[in-house]
């Protein structure tokens, strides 16, 4: 566990601020939508709950936790080590003595035993204390508000990654150049950008299969078999059912040559209930998104919220000219936005 506060705190938040200029090659550092949120509701008056910031791993939950921070000096800020020996209640022993109003928890889920720290934190905001979790696995602080901190938590998630937003983050003008970088590289800062092929599955595993796996507590390849089976969907835009899905895509040849290009057991069985249940828990994470149709009450459509790995994924099944030609009917839609700029 490293827990830092005070000067400690604002030389390591300088140090990240550093790591941000260089890559985004700017001056300055700008801030995500969610941080004026995070100042609010979190830090800025008296805390009702737990404030949990969920999302994907490189979509700024640490940097944007600490950029709402006014007060360095009344703020603590904790990260868990992975495989550390302290467990909840260690921890809970070291927050009992610690006088600062803020606390900050990152990558909360590697605590061990954090079910007793989980109670205590309300506790904690019970005694006017503001407190804000955060970490990698972002499934399991997604139902935390369903368990221990059931009605005790204020969550947010840092995934959705608007063009505009992109646009001021990294400075860019609205034109066709800045939308056809936001849907090829969007979404994800840039040290973990998806550009190709490699960088979509390196991420795909460590970002969600890895810790999908572990919160069902499933065989990991049966977790990727159901994750690149949902992203196909998305990007084919196959109807799915609410009491089942199609088996039909084992026949299309796209299909199974996305089985080979993946390495995925062709072995591995999806039940209907397996696919649903992974379409809940990608949709609470924000993931993917569901879009439903008037004209068909048991049927939806699966959305990747991502841009970049929508792109990727889209070439990985189609080919490279079909990406490109839906990325200038994505652009297409854009155009409300960027007309001036043409």
């Amino acid at each position: 566990m490293i827990a830092y506060s005070g000067e400690k705190l604002q030389k390591y938040f300088a140090a990240l601020r550093e790591e941000a200029m260089k890559q985004t090659g700017l001056s300055n550092v700008y801030e995500r939508d969610l941080v004026n949120t995070i100042r609010e509701e979190c830090f800025g008056g008296a805390a009702q709950k737990v404030f949990v910031l969920c999302g994907l791993r490189a979509t700024g939950k640490t940097f944007g936790l600490l950029q709402a921070v006014d007060n360095f000096d009344d703020t603590l800020y904790i990260t868990a080590q992975k495989g550390e020996k302290e467990t909840g209640k260690d921890l809970i022993g070291f927050l009992r003595s610690c006088k600062e109003k803020n606390i900050i928890i990152d990558e909360y889920t590697w605590i061990k035993d954090n079910r007793d720290l989980s109670y205590y934190l309300w506790t904690l905001v019970e005694n006017g204390k503001r407190v804000a979790i955060t970490g990698t696995h972002t499934f399991a602080l997604d139902y935390l508000e369903s368990g221990e901190l059931i009605h005790r938590t204020r969550r947010i998630n840092a995934n959705m990654f608007t063009y505009e937003e992109f646009c001021r983050v990294y400075q860019k003008e609205y034109g066709k150049e800045s939308c056809t970088e936001y849907l090829k590289t969007g979404g994800i800062f840039k040290k973990y950008a998806v550009r190709n092929f490699q960088d979509m599955q390196k991420y795909i595993q460590e970002a969600v299969i890895e810790d999908l796996s572990g919160f069902m507590n499933s065989d990991e390849q049966a977790a990727k078999a159901i994750v690149y089976d949902i992203m196909y969907f998305a990007v084919c835009g196959l109807s799915v059912s609410n009491t089942g899905y199609s088996q039909m895509r084992k026949e299309d040849p796209k299909y199974r040559q996305m089985i080979v290009n993946f390495g995925i057991d062709p072995m591995v069985e999806i039940t209907p209930f397996r696919f649903k249940a992974v379409c809940d828990i990608l949709e609470k994470a924000q993931f993917i998104v569901k879009t439903y149709n008037a004209d068909d009450e048991n049927g939806y459509r699966l959305r990747l919220v991502i841009p970049s790995l929508t792109y990727q994924m889209v070439k990985a099944v189609f080919g490279d000219a079909a990406a490109d030609e839906r990325l200038a009917k994505a652009i297409e839609a854009y155009k409300d936005i960027i007309n001036h700029a043409w």
